[in-house]
C-alpha cells in the first residue's frame, strides 16, 4: 500500500487534501497523511502554517522522508511569493525559466530544482499556479453562492478572466492574484475555512478539468504503484 505524505502551505490546503485528496486516494487503495509547512519550533512545539524560509521548507521534507521510508512525500505550496534560496535562483535553468511568459514552463523549472535539491526518488515536488485560490476560479458559482451578497461583483471577476486559457493562467501581482481578486470584492473571504469548503464543492473532476498542472500532478499520485 502506498503512502502518499504530502506538505501544504496552510489551513486550506490542509483542508482540502483531508476532505478532497484523501478519499480520492483512499479508494485507490493510497494513505494519504499531510500536514503544514513547518514555520519555526522551539522546545514545547512546532509551529506550522506557510512557506516563510525555504531552508525551513526544505528540512521539512527530508525529515519526513526520513521518518517514513517507504513513503512518497509530496507538497502543495503556492508559487505566489514562493521564494528560492540564492545559490539556486541563480542557476542558468531557473534564470531563463523566470523570464518565460508561459507559467508552465515557469513552474515546471521550479519544480525541477526542487527535485534536483531534495535528490530524493520518494520526493514528488507540486507548486500551485499560482496559489491555492485558482481552484476556486474553476467556477464561480460555488464562491457566490457562499457569498450571495458579493454575488455582483464576483460575477464580474468571471468576466475578467474570461479571457484567459484557465485558472492557473491568473498571475501573481500583488493585486491581480488568485485571492487578491478575490478579497477585492469579497473582502469577508477567509481562505483557511471558506476557501477549502468551496474547494470540495467544486469537486475534484471539475477541478481537474479546469487546471491541467494540478490535474497532472495528481494524475502523477495515481499512478504510483
Amino acid at each position: 500500500m502506498t503512502h502518499l505524505n504530502i506538505i501544504v502551505e496552510g489551513h486550506a490546503e490542509e483542508t482540502f487534501v483531508r476532505e478532497v485528496l484523501s478519499p480520492h486516494f483512499a479508494a485507490l487503495g493510497k494513505v494519504v497523511n499531510q500536514r503544514r509547512a513547518e514555520v519555526s519550533r522551539d522546545t514545547e512545539k512546532i509551529h506550522r502554517g506557510g512557506i516563510l524560509n525555504y531552508s525551513k521548507f526544505r528540512q521539512d521534507i527530508v525529515n519526513w522522508l526520513n521518518q517514513e521510508k517507504q513513503a512518497v512525500v509530496t507538497t502543495m505550496a503556492d508559487l505566489y511569493k514562493f521564494r528560492l534560496p540564492k545559490d539556486i535562483s541563480k542557476r542558468p535553468a531557473w534564470e531563463e525559466a523566470r523570464q518565460k511568459a508561459d507559467p508552465y514552463q515557469k513552474v515546471d523549472a521550479l519544480e525541477r530544482l526542487l527535485a534536483e535539491d531534495i535528490n530524493s526518488p520518494r520526493f514528488i515536488p507540486y507548486i500551485q499556479l499560482h496559489e491555492f485560490e485558482a481552484l476556486i476560479f474553476s467556477d464561480l458559482t460555488s464562491l457566490a453562492s457562499y457569498y450571495p451578497v458579493q454575488k455582483s461583483g464576483i460575477n464580474q471577476l468571471a468576466v475578467d478572466v474570461s479571457h484567459l486559457p484557465n485558472p492557473e493562467w491568473i498571475n501573481e501581482g500583488e493585486d491581480t492574484a488568485p485571492s487578491k481578486r478575490i478579497l477585492s470584492v469579497v473582502p469577508a473571504y477567509d481562505k483557511a475555512t471558506a476557501g477549502a469548503v468551496i474547494a470540495l464543492d467544486l469537486g475534484l473532476a471539475n477541478l481537474r478539468t479546469k487546471c491541467p498542472h494540478f490535474n497532472k500532478w495528481i494524475t502523477c499520485l495515481e499512478s504510483l504503484p
